[in-house]
Protein backbone atom coordinates (compact mmCIF):
# COMPACT_ATOMS: atom_id res chain seq x y z
CA UNK A 1 0.00 0.00 0.00
CA UNK A 2 1.41 3.28 -1.02
CA UNK A 3 2.38 5.93 1.91
CA UNK A 4 -0.18 8.29 0.73
CA UNK A 5 -3.02 6.06 0.85
CA UNK A 6 -2.10 5.43 4.20
CA UNK A 7 -2.07 8.57 5.45
CA UNK A 8 -4.99 9.49 3.99
CA UNK A 9 -6.64 6.62 5.72
CA UNK A 10 -5.26 7.28 8.92
CA UNK A 11 -6.20 11.06 8.54
CA UNK A 12 -9.69 9.76 7.74
CA UNK A 13 -10.00 7.77 10.71
CA UNK A 14 -8.45 10.70 12.64
CA UNK A 15 -11.42 12.74 11.42
CA UNK A 16 -14.07 10.13 12.05
CA UNK A 17 -12.76 9.43 15.79
CA UNK A 18 -12.58 13.07 16.37
CA UNK A 19 -16.29 13.98 14.96
CA UNK A 20 -17.43 10.72 16.56
CA UNK A 21 -15.77 11.77 20.19
CA UNK A 22 -17.34 15.66 19.70
CA UNK A 23 -20.54 14.06 19.34
CA UNK A 24 -20.35 11.78 22.41
CA UNK A 25 -18.93 14.85 24.72
CA UNK A 26 -21.60 17.35 23.67
CA UNK A 27 -24.51 14.97 24.30
CA UNK A 28 -22.64 13.70 27.68
CA UNK A 29 -22.80 17.80 28.51
CA UNK A 30 -25.99 18.27 27.17
CA UNK A 31 -27.91 15.56 29.50
CA UNK A 32 -25.53 17.59 32.44
CA UNK A 33 -26.69 20.68 31.28
CA UNK A 34 -30.61 19.32 31.04
CA UNK A 35 -30.36 17.64 34.54
CA UNK A 36 -28.62 20.83 35.75
CA UNK A 37 -31.48 22.68 34.63
CA UNK A 38 -34.17 20.19 36.03
CA UNK A 39 -32.88 20.54 39.31
CA UNK A 40 -32.70 24.24 38.97
CA UNK A 41 -36.13 24.74 37.98
CA UNK A 42 -37.36 21.94 40.97
CA UNK A 43 -35.62 23.90 43.60
CA UNK A 44 -37.49 27.37 41.84
CA UNK A 45 -40.82 25.70 42.04
CA UNK A 46 -40.17 24.43 45.82
CA UNK A 47 -38.50 28.29 46.87
CA UNK A 48 -41.66 29.61 45.42
CA UNK A 49 -44.15 27.16 47.17
CA UNK A 50 -42.30 27.04 50.30
CA UNK A 51 -42.68 30.91 50.11
CA UNK A 52 -46.53 30.85 49.23
CA UNK A 53 -46.91 28.44 52.21
CA UNK A 54 -45.49 30.49 54.20
CA UNK A 55 -47.71 33.15 53.28
CA UNK A 56 -50.51 31.57 53.93
CA UNK A 57 -49.71 29.98 57.38
CA UNK A 58 -49.09 33.78 58.18
CA UNK A 59 -52.82 34.80 57.07
CA UNK A 60 -53.92 31.95 59.29
CA UNK A 61 -52.33 32.73 61.97
CA UNK A 62 -53.32 36.12 61.55
CA UNK A 63 -56.80 35.22 61.40
CA UNK A 64 -56.92 32.75 64.12
CA UNK A 65 -55.37 35.89 65.87
CA UNK A 66 -58.12 37.76 65.36
CA UNK A 67 -60.40 35.61 66.54
CA UNK A 68 -58.89 35.07 69.70
CA UNK A 69 -58.70 38.57 70.68
CA UNK A 70 -62.92 38.74 69.46
CA UNK A 71 -63.36 36.20 71.94
CA UNK A 72 -61.53 38.00 75.13
CA UNK A 73 -63.28 41.45 74.43
CA UNK A 74 -66.65 39.23 73.95
CA UNK A 75 -65.98 37.79 77.32
CA UNK A 76 -64.61 40.93 78.97
CA UNK A 77 -68.01 42.43 78.01
CA UNK A 78 -70.10 39.60 79.20
CA UNK A 79 -68.34 39.30 82.72
CA UNK A 80 -67.72 42.65 83.50
CA UNK A 81 -71.43 43.22 82.62
CA UNK A 82 -72.20 40.48 85.31
CA UNK A 83 -69.65 41.51 87.61
CA UNK A 84 -67.99 38.45 87.88
CA UNK A 85 -66.41 35.25 86.10
CA UNK A 86 -66.62 31.84 86.75
CA UNK A 87 -63.77 29.20 86.99
CA UNK A 88 -64.65 27.82 84.08
CA UNK A 89 -64.76 30.79 81.93
CA UNK A 90 -61.07 32.01 83.69
CA UNK A 91 -59.73 28.79 82.76
CA UNK A 92 -61.11 28.55 79.39
CA UNK A 93 -60.09 32.32 78.47
CA UNK A 94 -56.53 31.36 79.94
CA UNK A 95 -55.73 29.10 77.06
CA UNK A 96 -57.30 31.66 74.61
CA UNK A 97 -55.39 34.64 75.72
CA UNK A 98 -51.77 31.89 76.17
CA UNK A 99 -53.27 31.32 71.91
CA UNK A 100 -53.23 34.60 71.39
CA UNK A 101 -49.81 35.72 73.16
CA UNK A 102 -48.04 32.93 71.20
CA UNK A 103 -49.78 34.34 68.37
CA UNK A 104 -47.62 37.91 68.46
CA UNK A 105 -51.05 39.83 70.50
CA UNK A 106 -50.34 41.89 72.92
CA UNK A 107 -52.41 45.01 72.82
CA UNK A 108 -55.84 46.06 74.70
CA UNK A 109 -56.83 42.29 74.60
CA UNK A 110 -54.27 42.08 77.16
CA UNK A 111 -55.62 44.70 79.21
CA UNK A 112 -59.13 43.39 79.38
CA UNK A 113 -57.81 39.80 80.05
CA UNK A 114 -56.04 41.09 82.90
CA UNK A 115 -59.50 42.54 84.08
CA UNK A 116 -61.15 39.44 83.42
CA UNK A 117 -58.92 37.65 85.76
CA UNK A 118 -58.98 40.11 88.52
CA UNK A 119 -63.24 39.64 88.54
CA UNK A 120 -64.88 37.87 91.15
CA UNK A 121 -65.73 34.04 90.60
CA UNK A 122 -68.75 34.09 91.83
CA UNK A 123 -71.40 37.32 92.44
CA UNK A 124 -71.50 36.56 96.02
CA UNK A 125 -67.87 36.75 96.15
CA UNK A 126 -67.50 40.42 96.44
CA UNK A 127 -69.28 40.32 100.03
CA UNK A 128 -66.85 37.80 101.68
CA UNK A 129 -64.23 39.68 101.99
Amino acid sequence: MDSTVLVAIITSCMAFLGVVFTTLFNAVISQKNAKETRRLAEETRQAIDNAQTAKYEKHIEDGVQCLLRAEIIRSNEKYTARGYCPVYAKESLKRVYTAYHNLGGNDVATHLYEELMDLPERKDDENEG
